[in-house]
């Protein structure tokens, strides 16, 4: 029969992270709580960069794989290059992981663990809570961790500890439903602006560059001149829609943003979603492109908008005579799908130019591109 060790011990720390402790004590761990920063999907950050992305001091690539910030001179590096830094600075062996708050040794290229760095990361975990959220999480642990006053041994510290995990565990075992699902208040006639916001929120790179605060909206200097921002109101919306919360949501001040952006249709009539979707990524772009990236046509653009929906449209126009064939390129945002299915013969559901989905009789995706990008034969 197992039995239950009634004694708990943490595991051992390298003898670099022993060696840190040793020497500096818990002040760079309690120097750095200040830069952690919690995310409403629970994940906590190192924020301490405003208006640029952290980078490798080796390589200077920005944001290519997992960075690892020194305790001892605060110099970033790439997990290819942790490990030169640390052969490289005596000393400077122990680093955090910048994305996840975690504690890495350089020398041994490996994650440790110390308690005492976890409590300064559970310690910030709760002051980032809400108010009413913090103070009942609180009173309900010192309530049950001990009945003393003054928790003074490691094992109440401990159990303060276990019990918050524990409450996080069960707060999000309460809801069956993943982050994400929320719906969208219709604020008048905006049935198109939701359905697209939707289709936006659950597309991975925006949900991952928006959540992740790479447009970061306490320095935009949109905001600071106190004029709306697409960009900004949006990075709001994937924040509330991500939150946990399963009340419906309300994306009015989103919707005065782009009002401002585009005037011309600003009305609560309802609008063309697609053209809702361009002017979306328009007032993105205006943002992130024009200004991060002001020596770029829309074709290279590098922001957010362009890298994932942009691409090039390649059309051959060839003889059939000479067998000359005249290739041309233009950059896109979106294609025009026909999805009318009356007009496909026999013969083009035979060739499997068209696949029509047999349980409806519509076209799939599939059978729209195979459309779009099928051969044809031009009139003279």
């Amino acid at each position: 029969m197992a039995t239950r060790n009634s004694v708990f011990t943490n595991p051992k720390p390298c003898k670099h992270l022993a060696d840190y402790k040793l020497r500096h004590g818990l002040s760079g761990y309690k120097s750095l709580q200040k830069w952690l920063k919690t995310f409403p999907n629970g994940k906590t950050s190192i924020k301490m960069w405003e208006k640029k992305m952290p980078k490798c001091s080796f390589c200077s690539g920005i944001r290519q794989g997992r960075l690892f910030l020194c305790l001892i001179c605060s110099s970033v590096s790439c997990s290819d290059h942790a490990l030169l830094h640390g052969q490289s600075e005596n000393g400077h062996d122990i680093a955090v992981d910048i994305e996840r708050s975690e504690l890495y040794c350089c020398s041994c290229s490996d994650q440790v663990y110390d308690l005492d760095f976890d409590k300064v990361v559970v310690a910030r975990n709760i002051m980032d809570m809400p108010s009413k959220t913090r103070d009942s999480v609180v009173d309900d642990l010192m309530r049950r961790s001990s009945k003393r006053r003054r928790l003074n041994s490691v094992v109440d510290l401990d159990l303060k500890r276990s019990k918050f995990f524990v409450w996080m565990r069960n707060r999000r075992a309460k809801s069956c439903y993943p982050l994400g699902l929320r719906g969208l208040n219709n604020l008048g006639s905006t049935c198109f602006m939701n359905s697209i916001l939707q289709a936006l929120l659950h597309a991975p790179p925006f949900r991952n560059y928006f959540l992740s605060e790479r447009h970061d909206r306490e320095t935009c200097r949109k905001k600071s001149s106190d004029q709306s921002c697409v960009a900004c109101d949006t990075g709001v919306i994937f924040s509330a829609v991500y939150s946990g919360d399963r009340a419906p949501y309300s994306p009015a001040q989103f919707l005065y943003s782009w009002w401002q952006h585009s005037a011309n249709l600003a009305s609560y009539e309802q609008q063309d979603a697609h053209e809702f979707f361009i002017s979306v990524l328009d007032g993105i772009h205006e943002r992130e492109g024009k200004e991060r990236y002001p020596n770029k046509d829309n074709g290279d653009c590098q922001c957010i908008a362009h890298r994932v929906f942009s691409g090039m449209l390649r059309s051959d126009l060839t003889c059939t005579t000479c067998g000359f064939t005249s290739t041309t390129y233009d950059p896109c945002v979106d294609i025009s799908l026909n999805m009318d299915t009356s007009n496909f013969s026999s013969v083009d559901v035979a060739n499997k130019s068209v696949r029509p989905n047999e349980d409806t009789g519509r076209s799939t995706l599939l059978a729209c591109l195979d459309l779009f990008t099928r051969p044809e034969r031009l009139g003279i």
